[in-house]
C-alpha cells in the first residue's frame, strides 16, 4: 500500500512544517505547524490540505496515530536528519 501513495508538494510542505514543530515526545502543536508552514510557504494550510496530508503521511509511515494524538515516526525523523546532513538545516528555521 505504501508504494501506491503519491505525496504532493503540499504533503511535503506539511511534513516539513510538522518536523520543524516537533516536540521532544514526537508530538506537535497545530498552531506551531501552521505558523511554520506560513513561514516556509507564505501561505496558510487549509482544512483539506491538512486532512488529506495527515492521512497520506500516516499511510506512508511518516506519522502515526495513537488515540487522539498524532506522532512523528522514526522514519520521518530519519528523513529530516538525512536531508539536513546533505543540505544543511532549513535556515533561518532553527530546531529547538
Amino acid at each position: 500500500m505504501e508504494n501506491d501513495i503519491k505525496l504532493t508538494w503540499i504533503d511535503a510542505w506539511l511534513l516539513i512544517s510538522i518536523l520543524y514543530s516537533k516536540k521532544q515526545d514526537n508530538t506537535f502543536r497545530w498552531k506551531s505547524v501552521i505558523s511554520t508552514g506560513d513561514f516556509i510557504n507564505h501561505s496558510i494550510f487549509n482544512y483539506e490540505e491538512i486532512n488529506a496530508g495527515v492521512e497520506k503521511l500516516v499511510l506512508t509511515g511518516y506519522l502515526s496515530i495513537n488515540g487522539s494524538k498524532i506522532f512523528v515516526t522514526d522514519k520521518a525523523t530519519k528523513l529530516l536528519k538525512d536531508i539536513e546532513a546533505k543540505e544543511g538545516k532549513a535556515s533561518p528555521l532553527e530546531r529547538y
